[in-house]
């Protein structure tokens, strides 16, 4: 694990409620175009609850306005410039380091998530799940693609199981583009 992401972890949940929710919500407003509601003094919790109640309803209404995939691309692009942020900052350098970071910044999420040989995911908690769809889920897990790929070199998702759907757990695959460097 970097050095940097070993000395800041014990810090991270406390920065993240602070500016990391904040930024979330922003450049997830961006990728819908909206503008992202005020905080205020709402602490962590009450900021991821209301980042799920919004996300899922802007996400609800892309497909009837025809834009599920193109805004499902704009998270992407969004996400993938925020994970090299978080790559920078933590001082991400390999592979299993992106893995670490990705499942201690998705803890603070309310994701729990488990990586395999090869990029192999089981998702078996998420506190967006009970409030999304497997319609918005999927338009949504453009978020999760651009961010690991912005951690590590690019790469592609594939999910084969979603706990919106009814799985028990969520099950997805992420293969990291060995030959890619910075591009969403």
């Amino acid at each position: 694990m970097s050095l940097r992401l070993l000395l800041l972890r014990p810090f991270l949940p406390v920065v993240f409620a602070k500016r990391g929710l904040r930024e979330l919500f922003v450049l997830t407003a961006a990728a819908f175009e909206r503008t992202a509601p005020d905080l205020g003094r709402k602490n962590a919790a009450e900021r991821l609850a209301l980042y799920a109640e919004t996300t899922a309803r802007w996400a609800g209404e892309a497909p009837a306005a025809g834009g599920g995939e193109k805004i499902r691309g704009r998270l992407r692009r969004e996400a993938f410039l925020f994970g090299l942020r978080m790559r920078r900052r933590l001082g991400v350098r390999t592979e299993a380091e992106a893995w670490a970071a990705a499942r201690l910044l998705y803890g603070l999420i309310g994701i729990d998530f488990q990586a395999g040989p090869g990029g192999a995911m089981a998702m078996s908690r998420c506190a967006f799940a009970a409030r999304y769809n497997s319609e918005v889920c999927g338009i949504m897990s453009g978020f999760d693609e651009g961010f690991l790929a912005g951690l590590w070199r690019e790469g592609r998702m594939a999910f084969s199981a979603r706990l919106t759907e009814g799985a028990p757990v969520c099950r997805a695959e992420f293969r990291f583009s060995p030959d890619s460097e910075e591009a969403p």
